[in-house]
């Protein structure tokens, strides 16, 4: 429909942001909405990059084959743009690769998967991105990835292919959020992992803020943490200042890059000093795997929470 400098056009499906970009970039038209919908009888419209990659949500979510997006896009345009010149077709070689070593004593069968962003897989759902089994002598291999940033896991399988049904689990989730960068016709060598069987076994069931402990002196904030178990003299616990109105739920890169960080006492007694100005929440993480990343499901977890801390 074109109302004046107005063009609204209708996919029949859900149009990733993606391709909706490049229609608006490429009508003609001052204005351009875009218009998509749910139905899960077509699914997703992705990018041929996106599909080819498989690695999102979207691309494993659609009944499309990889060109299929290139081709409604494009036609889309050419409905309201004569002129337009599309683009020419994906080049493959842009994709990278990723290859490294698992070291690890466990006697389960492994497998390393990537993810395009910075969460924790999620079954059931399609949403644990790709996935390749570890070689009997402990050496993984990605190919296919798009540059860029990626997030790696690893986790023990019962199963001899990589592949998971809807509602299927690991066994075990081991580590997730090794991040590495893809880079365009080049395998990043050497991402390798150490991980023991162990590693994973902590006493500490939870930890919980003690808002009636919290105080702000100036430019200092202080307080306790409640700890749900035992916390072993090898343990520590990482006490974090969180600028306020960030959204920290599913990003363990923003819980494990705070403001500012403290070391927990063993009695769960922290302080925070030389605080800039700004509004904060507590948080707090035992780093169980020693990796340094506030990972939930693999370390113990306090996410921001209590009052806001004001300093002025």
């Amino acid at each position: 429909m074109i109302l004046n400098d107005t063009v609204i056009s209708v996919f029949p499906g859900e149009l990733v942001a993606e391709l909706a970009l490049k229609f608006r970039r490429n009508s003609g038209f001052k204005n351009s909405i875009v218009v998509g919908y749910a139905n899960d009888a077509v699914g997703y419209i992705v990018s041929e990059a996106e599909a080819l990659e498989g690695l999102t949500y979207a691309s494993t979510g659609s009944i499309f084959g990889p060109k299929r997006g290139r081709t409604i896009i494009n036609e889309a345009i050419r409905l309201i743009n004569p002129n337009y010149r599309p683009e020419p077709p994906f080049d493959p070689e842009t994709f990278g690769s990723v290859a490294g070593s698992i070291h690890y004593d466990g006697k389960l069968r492994l497998v390393v998967g990537a993810m395009d962003l910075p969460r924790k897989p999620g079954y059931g759902i399609h949403a644990w991105g790709r996935r390749v089994i570890v070689g009997e002598d402990g050496k993984y291999r990605m190919d296919r990835l798009l540059p860029g940033r990626k997030f790696l896991y690893v986790a023990e399988t019962e199963k001899d292919s990589p592949e998971l049904e809807s509602w299927e689990r690991d066994r075990r989730l081991l580590s997730y959020g090794r991040q590495v960068i893809v880079r365009p016709g080049e395998t990043t060598e050497g991402v390798n992992f150490y991980l023991r069987e162990d590693m994973l076994e902590t006493e500490v069931k939870a930890i919980r803020l003690d808002v009636e402990s919290l105080r702000v002196d100036g430019n200092t904030i202080c307080g306790r943490l409640i700890i749900e178990g035992e916390l072993s003299p090898e343990e520590r616990i990482i006490g974090g200042l969180y600028t306020f109105g960030v959204p920290y739920k599913n990003d363990f890169l923003r819980l494990s890059k705070p403001t500012l960080r403290t070391e927990v006492a063993q009695s769960g007694e922290f302080v925070f000093e030389a605080v800039p100005p700004g509004r904060y929440r507590v948080g707090a993480f035992l780093d169980v795997d020693n990796d340094g990343l506030a990972e939930p499901g693999i370390d113990v977890v306090a996410r921001p929470s209590g009052p806001v801390l004001t300093v002025r």
